[in-house]
């Protein structure tokens, strides 16, 4: 499957549809190095999770985003530990792809410090953005999604519940994709959202 990639769209639609329905069964088990092949196939076939006429978000009901129910949280450690309570929110089922970072950067001719955060496969998470790129990019999303009638409010992770700040700038620190899973080579470089059966939530994220 991996190396039958057809020229033809409906063949390769089909192709796109049946590895989808693979990686996405709980049953089947792969190992990484498998999935990982899996996924960058298809960015070639064309991710049929992700939709195009929607600045690429996943093709869900709620564009990707996953309802965490409200409830305590304990932050801190030792003697500062404490607990806060926070209200219902929604967060991101995958991490923002260079797909979706591209159609931003093409809807309003934004330019990123670095021009490599815009090369990569398209269903692979972003890399090297800093935070001012990522917090452009949340708020472009914010309007695009408020034209949509859906009126989020797009955010950066915080640190704490929402009556807090986000912690400080993180000037030109990059993002270069998180901690490497360990059945992977060390050398195996980003891998495409969602394509892991490990790294998960209750809610449902994915990394």
């Amino acid at each position: 499957m991996l190396e039958l990639e057809r020229p033809d769209p409906v063949l390769r639609r089909k192709q796109g549809e049946r590895l989808t329905a693979v990686l996405t069964d709980p049953q089947v088990e792969a190992p990484g190095v498998l999935r990982a092949q899996a996924g960058n196939t298809l960015a070639r076939l064309g991710d049929p999770r992700f939709r195009p006429d929607l600045w690429h978000l996943p093709d869900e009901p709620l564009l990707g985003f996953v309802e965490i129910p409200e409830g305590p949280l304990l932050m801190g450690e030792g003697k500062e530990q404490h607990k806060v309570e926070l209200s219902t929110y929604y967060i991101a089922r995958y991490p923002v792809t260079v797909a979706q970072f591209r159609a931003f950067v093409e809807a309003g001719g934004y330019k990123p410090r670095d021009p490599d955060s815009l090369r990569g496969l398209d269903n692979h998470p972003v890399v090297w953005v800093t935070w001012y790129d990522a917090l452009a990019y949340c708020r472009w999303l914010t309007e695009v999604l408020r034209e949509e009638a859906t009126h989020r409010v797009i955010q950066l992770p915080m640190r704490g519940p929402p009556q807090e700040r986000p912690g400080p700038p993180m000037g030109l620190q990059r993002f270069s994709g998180g901690g490497v899973p360990r059945l992977l080579p060390l050398n195996s470089g980003p891998l495409a959202s969602g394509t892991l059966d490990s790294g998960g939530s209750p809610e449902g994220g994915k990394a």
